[in-house]
């Protein structure tokens, strides 16, 4: 059949059209399992949500394809650009991945951009994990914050889209990479990039914990537990404005690592746990911001709470892999509070002999986690099937690459 002959494709896609001119609502799009042509209108728009029967999508796809590649090779000179519109919609909601669509949008001149938001997050509905719509939002998002670059809450919005994708497709890396490049859109010395990172810090906390074979859901709060650790000391007192839930999970996460006997749930350290550091610490350090190696001590603790009660989910071993990374990180990092990495190297980078109470801060810390692995490795070892083998790769890992040995007993 001649899908330029197709009498009903031009009404079928000025129906699509309509449906999004009237319904600043519409929420989703998706085809619907209809193999007969009941001679009525196939387009279905109802509850802010939109449906094509697929009996009729390839007919309107083709005769939309046909038609903007001769526009786009020029054969056809006279097209005004609100049926390149309606075509480029009609198209783009079939199959969003052909990059010469979205080149034929950026270049029509007259488009709203809230309204190409709008558009672009119905499209995800029914193809959550298509580049080329994250990659034509980016350049929306980029248009826009050059109009009104103080406007942090377009960025921030995305979060929602992102989230939408990242539930609708599993492992979801176009979603979670869309969702990273936000974060860095935001100045890191502003009030807002602090609070945007604390949200979600605390929103993909809940996430990971209802999808723990979800690896790029991991990265992403890796790419935050990272970012955390990097704050300098103004941005942690930013912290302790926007919320005092992080830095009281902080405290407690730390006392309980060191002096787990003597903690108790509150948002103050203990003072054994403190002397503990004060020994091994000049006094310049008396006043030890405990956030940095709390959060990752929290995250540490909710890793194992996630190892155990989810057992034989490979991605949940990978991110404690990271969490130690970041933890020995900030171990060797207390001498300067946290602060510059490497810190035990002159401006040659070639290392300096440490302090013997540095060396005693570092032996008391690691000591604890080498204790606290131990202890979850035999755990897990006891299990069947996929979690002890697992554990035994997390074990293998440790030796070999973070050179830290567990206490095991000969067999």
């Amino acid at each position: 059949m001649d899908d330029y002959a197709f009498p009903a494709a031009q009404r079928i896609i000025n129906d699509i059209a309509l449906a999004f001119k009237r319904d600043p609502q519409l929420k989703e799009f998706q085809t619907l399992l209809v193999t007969l042509n009941e001679n009525r209108s196939p387009v279905h728009h109802e509850d802010h949500s939109l449906g094509l029967e697929s009996w009729c999508v390839p007919h309107v796809y083709c005769y939309a394809y046909n038609l903007l590649m001769d526009i786009r090779q020029q054969k056809r000179k006279r097209e005004d650009a609100e049926h390149i519109n309606q075509l480029l919609l009609g198209a783009l909601l079939l199959n969003p991945d052909v990059t010469v669509f979205w080149n034929m949008r950026r270049e029509l001149t007259s488009l709203d951009p809230q309204f190409e938001l709008h558009f672009t997050s119905v499209v995800l509905t029914r193809k959550p994990k298509s580049g080329e719509v994250f990659n034509y939002r980016k350049w929306l998002i980029k248009k826009m914050l050059d109009a009104f670059p103080s406007n942090p809450g377009l960025v921030t919005s995305e979060v929602h889209v992102c989230q939408m994708a990242a539930d609708l497709y599993s492992n979801n890396y176009y979603a979670w990479n869309h969702r990273i490049w936000c974060l860095n859109q935001l100045p890191q010395d502003s009030g807002s990039y602090i609070s945007f990172l604390i949200d979600e810090w605390m929103q993909t906390h809940q996430w990971v914990s209802v999808h723990v074979s979800d690896h790029s859901g991991f990265q992403y709060r890796q790419h935050l537990l990272d970012r955390f650790v990097k704050l300098p000391p103004s941005g942690f007192s930013t912290v302790r404005k926007c919320t005092v839930d992080i830095e009281q999970n902080s405290a407690w996460s730390l006392q309980m690592f060191l002096s787990p006997s003597e903690s108790k749930q509150d948002s103050h350290l203990t003072e054994s746990t403190k002397s503990i550091l004060y020994e091994a610490l000049d006094k310049k350090c008396e006043k030890l911001d405990s956030i940095p190696l709390g959060i990752v001590l929290s995250e540490l603790f909710f890793n194992t709470d996630l190892v155990l009660v989810y057992p034989g989910h490979e991605a949940i071993w990978y991110h404690r892999r990271f969490i130690v990374h970041v933890f020995r990180e900030c171990v060797y990092n207390l001498e300067s509070g946290g602060g510059q990495r490497n810190c035990h190297k002159d401006n040659n980078g070639v290392s300096l002999e440490k302090t013997k109470k540095v060396e005693n801060i570092e032996d008391s810390l690691l000591q604890r986690l080498v204790k606290f692995e131990t202890v979850l490795y035999s755990k897990c070892r006891a299990d069947k099937d996929r979690q002890a083998s697992y554990a035994e790769k997390h074990r293998a890992w440790l030796a070999s690459i973070m050179k830290i040995n567990l206490n095991l007993p000969l067999r």
